[in-house]
């Protein structure tokens, strides 16, 4: 059977981890690295940022990376490794580079990395698809067909609770970030082009929050029963206001609530609320 493969900035719950391989990146705090949900949880990381800290992340473990191989040769299986945007992290080019490599030692299976061009909770949309298409017996290069398609309709919307930890990151200028933080105004976020980017500022959290749900019904009206997945970073309750504004909206949307991994967590802060949707129904759910 086709197996999937994603690492640790997806966004995953209990049940979506069953029949999915997750590949650790590494969070770093006080010069110790750690495997992101194998040696730290979330919790230990969200508490570390509200001390003020900013931890430090790092790509893929090559040992883990070589264990899944190992793994998924001795099973004789074929792989699809949906991995974070490529253009955020060097964990596509070296997962690329070294599954290479072991093919040409196991030239009976076949392994491909895809640059899911985003992450956390639209690349978890990507996973659930992609779990479908396999429980359907889709064979790979119809799996991957329909990824490539889904990529180009997916919808990242996200708004974070303070904007400081993008000026830490460098996304905004500090002056933004001190006329923001004084006059509540909050970063509105996408993704374009496989790049986190500020698309506007919205005054209130509330407001910011509308504004997802809104633009997600809008996304989604051409396709108002599919998934839609809600990711939040330590802040279950925006999750859930989330969620009902957009049921309001999309009352037949299957709508999935997910926790932001440490990794993206280090990057976006404490607080951040997102919600990903697709703008048409993929071609798999069409036959």
């Amino acid at each position: 059977m086709l197996k999937l493969i994603v690492d640790s900035t997806c966004d995953m719950d209990e049940e979506m981890r069953k029949d999915t391989l997750v590949l650790p990146l590494s969070i770093i705090m006080d010069d110790i690295p750690y495997l992101d949900g194998i040696e730290v949880d979330t919790k230990t990381v969200y508490d570390y940022m509200r001390e003020g800290r900013l931890p430090k992340t790092s790509q893929i473990s090559y040992v883990h990376l070589m264990d899944i191989l190992e793994e998924i040769a001795d099973n004789r299986s074929d792989a699809i490794y949906l991995t974070f945007s490529s253009k955020m992290s060097g964990s596509h080019d070296l997962a690329k580079n070294t599954i290479a490599e072991f093919l040409k030692d196991h030239p009976g299976i076949r392994i491909e990395v895809v640059d899911s061009e985003g992450g956390s909770g639209g690349s978890s949309l990507l996973a659930l698809h992609i779990a479908s298409m396999i429980r359907k017996g889709l064979g790979i290069d119809e799996v991957l067909q329909n990824i490539e398609d889904m990529k180009k309709c997916i919808k990242y919307h996200f708004t974070l609770q303070d904007i400081a930890w993008l000026a830490k990151g460098g996304r905004v200028n500090t002056t933004l970030s001190a006329v923001g933080d004084m006059l509540d105004m909050k970063p509105y976020l996408t993704v374009r082009d496989g790049r986190i980017v500020v698309d506007r500022i919205v005054r209130g959290r509330k407001k910011a929050i509308r504004k997802i749900a809104d633009d997600i019904a809008m996304d989604a009206k051409d396709y108002p029963d599919q998934r839609i997945t809600i990711s939040h970073g330590d802040d279950e309750e925006s999750a859930r206001i989330l969620e009902k504004h957009i049921r309001e909206l999309l009352p037949e949307a299957k709508v999935r609530i997910l926790a932001i991994g440490s990794v993206l967590g280090a990057h976006i802060g404490v607080g951040g609320v997102a919600a990903f949707c697709l703008t048409r129904r993929p071609s798999y759910e069409k036959g």
